[in-house]
């Protein structure tokens, strides 16, 4: 966390330091960095159980040290700091040149999880179409968690993301540009002409996983009566509110967080889910295996193979990606499935900034979408929430000035 943070930190090892020590300030490359964490996991993952069961469940394994290994490769091997060094020439930012070799790393880490089928994606498209995808994240034990934040019954996310109706919190509300960034069911993007996307009815035929991680007007969400209830979020032929709920009162986008919300809980109810937050799960390693495969062999059948498996859990149909993509087409695809896949999972943040592509995702606009209703007649109209703003020097963030006065040794990042 510290790395993907600052950069280069200093390294103290298993040094255990007394009140009147002098502690070394001096920041590490990021290369040794690098070096000292994969050795770690390494070490870590040759003495614990590469699993957990019951009642050790939820510590420490040595896949979840494989994993984190390849996510730190994954990293290293991004143009943030393989070759595009916010800083060149600068060893404590990035590595201060490019090389192809960090892409094969960070493949073969991810493979060495894989390989050893300890975990697969949890999938149940026969409920209904992407069900697994909403399921497993209600599940304190599952197939596809390889490291997770262990607690007991609980409604800490229904009270922070669901509606004032419900009693949330109202914590985080998407913006349309998250929305817009699902497909179609059938697997193409809602800008493909061959797509079938309505604006006039911009929620149908959706990729399933839109309705398990979006609140939006007219999504049926449980009461604590028991019973699924419409959330309104839309206005009425006066322009005004029709709830607590609706835009511009209770969310400023239009739109709620459902993600890894249990359907059968809400936060005004006294009962809990059995849900547990995840830190590392399957589906990711899969799409790093991909990321990481496509940067360095090309859009191979194995890259495809990887990126399917989690399209097809998702509901998807059909779910193979199109044939004979080129390498930067493939990015692309990659790209846009971890943006829905791992979406309020603690990724996309980090993603865009290790991909150098923040200054396009993070300097824009954001919307969000108005609803109104009289009878029969809905429309859709799409309105400014926000600018955000982003300028290089936010690709590693400053060092706190209480740190760095601690001690001349510890440089600040550039343009700080």
């Amino acid at each position: 966390m510290l790395l993907k943070h600052y950069g280069g930190i200093p390294l103290v090892g298993d040094t255990v330091f007394s009140l009147t020590d002098k502690i070394p300030g001096t920041r590490n490359t990021y290369a040794e960095c690098v070096q000292y964490i994969t050795s770690e996991c390494d070490a870590v993952a040759a003495t614990l159980p590469f699993t957990r069961l019951r009642e050790d469940y939820g510590r420490a394994s040595g896949g979840a040290a494989l994993a984190l290994k390849a996510r730190v490769l994954l990293f290293a091997a991004s143009p943030q700091f393989n070759g595009g060094n916010i800083e060149p020439g600068n060893p404590v930012t990035g590595y201060t040149d490019f090389s192809a070799d960090r892409w094969k790393l960070a493949r073969d880490a991810a493979a060495a999880v894989m390989t050893t089928q300890a975990y697969a994606l949890y999938e149940d498209n026969a409920t209904a179409r992407g069900y697994g995808f909403y399921k497993v994240f209600t599940l304190r034990v599952n197939s596809e968690y390889i490291l997770a934040r262990m607690q007991g019954r609980n409604i800490e996310l229904e009270k922070a993301w669901q509606p004032p109706s419900r009693n949330g919190a109202v914590g985080a509300f998407p913006y349309q540009e998250f929305v817009d960034a699902f497909g179609m069911a059938n697997g193409l993007p809602i800008t493909d002409p061959a797509s079938g996307y309505n604006a006039a009815q911009p929620y149908t035929n959706r990729d399933p996983r839109l309705a398990h991680s979006v609140i939006r007007d007219q999504s049926l969400l449980i009461q604590n009566n028991g019973l699924q209830q419409a959330v309104n979020i839309y206005l009425g032929p006066d322009g005004r509110g029709v709830s607590q709920d609706a835009v511009r009162a209770g969310t400023p986008t239009g739109y709620y967080t459902r993600k890894m919300l249990d359907d059968n809980i809400s936060a005004n109810n006294i009962h809990g889910s059995d849900r547990c937050f995840p830190l590392m799960r399957y589906a990711e390693v899969l799409l790093n295996y991909a990321e990481a495969a496509n940067e360095f062999d090309g859009p191979v059948k194995e890259v495809y193979d990887a990126v399917a498996l989690v399209r097809k859990r998702a509901g998807l149909m059909p779910y193979e990606l199109p044939a004979n993509l080129t390498q930067t087409q493939m990015r692309a695809a990659i790209q846009a499935e971890r943006r829905v896949e791992l979406g309020f999972e603690g990724h996309r943040f980090w993603d865009v900034r290790r991909w150098k592509i923040a200054a396009e995702t993070e300097n824009k606009q954001m919307t969000g979408m108005e609803v109104r209703r009289n009878g029969a007649n809905v429309t859709y109209t799409i309105f400014p929430v926000r600018k955000h703003n982003f300028r290089p020097a936010m690709y590693l963030w400053a060092i706190p000035q209480s740190e760095t006065a601690k001690s001349p040794e510890l440089k600040q990042n550039p343009s700080w």
